[in-house]
């Protein structure tokens, strides 16, 4: 008996949420649009998923209903790519140096849908690594957990968001 409030609580929570397909495709790796952008990557990849959603019901909270097979593109400065949601696309890591410009930050990736005739569009920006701050370590630590996180700062790499959820207007 005590279990019948649980399970219908957890019921009305997960009513408006999403569901999350099953991608049929594997990963598709994305593209770099010149010899010049070679010298900036580093090593490591992250992979981004690509997932496409309908609009919410009226009065429905949450991203609506995910759909397969919106056709995406995925273009930047650097990059192009195209998928079919749900899908993975694999995107490189990018230097991060204190001796580029803004640190090597990679381009914003516009990620551009269409289902049945409903277009949709997201934008991934790169992510910089967080820097540490050091408590109660007095000034000796916190000088040097500055040193590293600038360290840190400096020789990570750039990443992009894992997932990259498009909304499909009416």
């Amino acid at each position: 008996m005590t279990k019948l409030p649980f399970v219908f609580a957890a019921a009305l929570l997960t009513a408006g949420c999403a569901t999350n397909l099953t991608p049929t495709e594997g990963p598709v790796a994305a593209s770099v649009t010149s010899a010049s952008v070679q010298e900036r990557l580093a090593n490591g990849r992250n992979e981004t998923m690509v997932r496409a959603y309908l609009p919410a019901a009226p009065g429905e909270t949450g991203l609506g209903t995910e759909v397969a097979g919106a056709e995406c593109s995925l273009t930047s400065d650097e990059l192009t790519a195209r998928v079919t949601t749900p899908q993975a696309v694999i995107l490189p890591a990018f230097k991060q140096r204190g001796s580029m410009e803004n640190r090597g930050v990679p381009g914003a990736i516009l990620v551009d849908c269409d289902y049945e005739g409903r277009e949709g569009r997201a934008l991934l920006t790169a992510q910089e690594k967080d820097l540490a701050v050091v408590q109660g370590a007095g000034m000796g630590g916190l000088l040097l957990g500055l040193a590293v996180s600038g360290i840190a700062a400096n020789t990570t790499p750039w990443n992009y968001p894992t997932i990259a959820n498009v909304a499909l207007a009416n």
